[in-house]
């Protein structure tokens, strides 16, 4: 992938990985938009994947059994068994997955090399550096 960046910088961002460090990577100052996003699906490693906030959706719709016991047309909460709550939440979350609803960001990951080969991954989420790259 064509980086915007000379090698020491990147030295400098995998160091820092290899440390421990935190690391703030502004992809949007270290990749070539055209790389990033290009047709022919970008330079990602990783493909990128849509991830969801387990504990916001547990708080918003897993945790109400009132409107589990509805969606089974139950009385009790006795009646709901595991196998019907995983089936439940199963429901919920595989069309906040495929954003059918909610706002699930997609992330990726792009593998830089140092001048030891040593490799980091730097993970984004798509969505905000798309916003970026239209912003110049």
């Amino acid at each position: 992938m064509p980086l915007i960046v000379d090698q020491a910088t990147i030295d400098s961002i995998v160091e820092s990985v290899y440390k421990g460090e935190p690391v703030d990577v502004d992809v949007e100052k270290i990749a070539d938009e055209d790389e990033v996003f290009g047709t022919d699906g970008g330079p990602w490693l990783v493909e990128p994947f849509p991830v969801c906030d387990l504990d916001f959706v547990k708080m918003w719709y897993l945790d109400d059994e009132e409107t589990i016991l509805d969606h089974f047309s139950f009385d009790k909460v006795a009646d709901l068994t595991d196998e019907l709550r995983f089936k439940y939440a199963l429901e919920i979350i595989e069309p906040i997955l495929e954003n059918e609803e909610g706002n699930c960001p997609t992330v990726c990951a792009i593998e830089l090399f140092d001048s030891n080969n040593r490799k980091a991954l730097i993970a984004f989420q798509f969505e905000e550096v798309r916003r970026k790259f239209l912003q110049y």
